[in-house]
């Protein structure tokens, strides 16, 4: 072991009061203080006639020559040299280190066969210093803890064994990757890999207590989820949250839509954090963040038109509204063959409000609206045939069906779409809004009798008169009135 800067500083207040004659001659001088330091401590010695010699000959066992210099200060333990006189004078430096000087201790300084003293120096005929090969003491802990009181962390998968306080028994695999609050923490007598400290962790929902690693620990993220926010009761949820006794939840509360009405820190399982929700049916409850999904919309298939009430209504009575006509068809059977081609060709360009993607922070979901109520389950039946088909996993617990607020029609969830299956849910909004088009354009894209007895074709509700003069002009190429018995498309303002 090496000699610290405190061993050193120790030594010489030691010292104090002490008389040393290391070479036995000449009496008590000032170098044989220096003599005795050296070799009490490192073993050496200094040669030289006088004091200020040290200058030069002090570069021995790691001891360095250091000279005085304008912005220079001496340390602690040092071993300080003047050069005034023929023979100069040292002694070694204690502390209180100023820009005027410095305290230290010599003998033989002011009166002859003085002993060693504590006494103030100034940096007058100051040389420099000799300074010892001090080890440098690195503190233990060199660092606070990585977790706090308090904390809810969670023990990580690599966890092994428990600290000494807790025998240094091995950590059971199923009480890893759980959260614990941090109830009390110690420095360890040494280092552990990386880890200066033991942590006494506890459950909220087990009897587990033990001293842990540091390092086995991490601190839990924040949480998910905010007051206000929306958020979704995870249809595999089980128990509510230990403020509830671990209540078990009804299947009627699962899938269901609730707002946060506060958050607490907890130490459950695989949740950090216990959130108290609430609606009109369910009332209030705590349950954990592993069974909640966040409901807040970010994203929404960006398209153009996507107000679905323009397939679900009559004819609007307004000045921004279109419609393009097509009339005196002779028969009832031509203008229904009419409306059902145009419809079969038409989805991709009116039916963006019927079927779209919503993507979540954790998950996707795909929309069906404008679902008559009359046809709900079987519209219900062919949405599940049909995500199953592009994916055969799928639980059918995580579609439902969500009455909408004009109270006319449903419209069917398909939620709970891994992120990463995008395109697969691209492809299932495509193949939905194809097989149902005949359905969702049965109002905007249809057939109607004049008074004359003969009938008309029409295609409502139009966002603009740009789309009404495309779709007439696709309709002119599929029916012309040039060559048949009814008129061309003409484009109108629903007024």
């Amino acid at each position: 072991m090496g000699v610290t800067q405190a061993q050193g500083v120790q030594w010489a207040r030691n010292s104090i009061g002490k008389s040393y004659d290391f070479d036995g001659a000449f009496g008590i001088q000032c170098f044989d203080l220096i003599n005795q330091y050296g070799h009490d401590l490192f073993g050496v010695s200094f040669r030289g006639a006088v004091a200020k010699d040290l200058m030069q000959t002090g570069n021995v066992g790691g001891f360095r020559v250091i000279p005085n210099t304008a912005s220079f200060y001496p340390l602690p333990g040092d071993i300080f040299v003047y050069n005034n006189g023929s023979a100069g004078h040292t002694g070694i430096v204690l502390g209180s280190v100023t820009t005027t000087g410095f305290i230290g201790v010599d003998q033989n300084g002011r009166s002859n066969n003085e002993p060693s003293t504590q006494r103030a120096f100034s940096y007058a005929n100051f040389a420099g210093v000799v300074r010892p090969p001090f080890t440098v003491e690195i503190p233990f802990p060199s660092r606070p803890c990585k977790v706090k009181v308090g904390n809810i962390v969670r023990l990580t998968s690599g966890a092994k064994v428990t600290s000494p306080w807790s025998s240094n028994e091995k950590i059971p695999s199923n009480v890893v990757n759980k959260y614990y609050r941090v109830e009390r923490i110690e420095k360890l007598n040494a280092k552990w890999e990386s880890s200066e400290y033991q942590v006494l962790i506890n459950s909220d929902e087990s009897s587990y207590r033990k001293w842990i690693y540091e390092q086995d620990l991490l601190v839990a993220p924040a949480a998910k989820f905010k007051k206000g926010m929306k958020v979704r009761l995870s249809t595999g949820a089980t128990n509510a949250s230990r403020y509830w006794s671990r209540r078990i939840l009804e299947k009627k509360f699962l899938g269901q839509e609730y707002t946060i009405g506060d958050v607490v820190a907890t130490a459950e399982s695989q949740s950090p954090y216990q959130y108290l929700i609430s609606s009109n049916t369910l009332g209030n409850l705590w349950v954990l963040e592993q069974d909640l999904a966040d409901r807040t919309i970010r994203f929404i298939t960006n398209e153009p038109f996507m107000n679905q009430e323009h397939n679900q209504n009559a004819e609007v009575k307004n000045k921004n509204l279109y419609k393009t006509v097509i009339n005196d068809i002779s028969k009832e059977s031509t203008a229904k063959l009419m409306v059902e081609f145009t419809r079969s060709k038409t989805w991709p360009m009116l039916t963006n409000g019927n079927v779209f993607l919503i993507e979540y922070p954790t998950h996707l979901m795909v929309k069906v609206v404008g679902v008559k109520l009359d046809s709900t389950a079987s519209v219900k039946a062919e949405c599940l045939r049909l995500t199953k088909g592009q994916i055969p996993s799928y639980n059918e617990r995580d579609m439902k069906v969500v009455l909408q607020t004009n109270k006319k029609y449903n419209w069917i969830e398909i939620d709970n779409l891994p992120k990463d299956w995008q395109a697969i849910s691209n492809r299932l909004r495509h193949n939905l809004r194809e097989r149902f088009c005949q359905y969702f354009l049965d109002t905007r894209v249809s057939y109607g009798q004049q008074s004359d007895g003969k009938f008309y074709f029409q295609i409502i509700n139009l966002e603009n008169e740009k789309r009404a003069t495309e779709l007439a002009a696709m309709l002119k190429g599929w029916f012309p009135g040039d060559t048949n018995e009814y008129t061309n498309a003409q484009i109108f303002l629903q007024n």
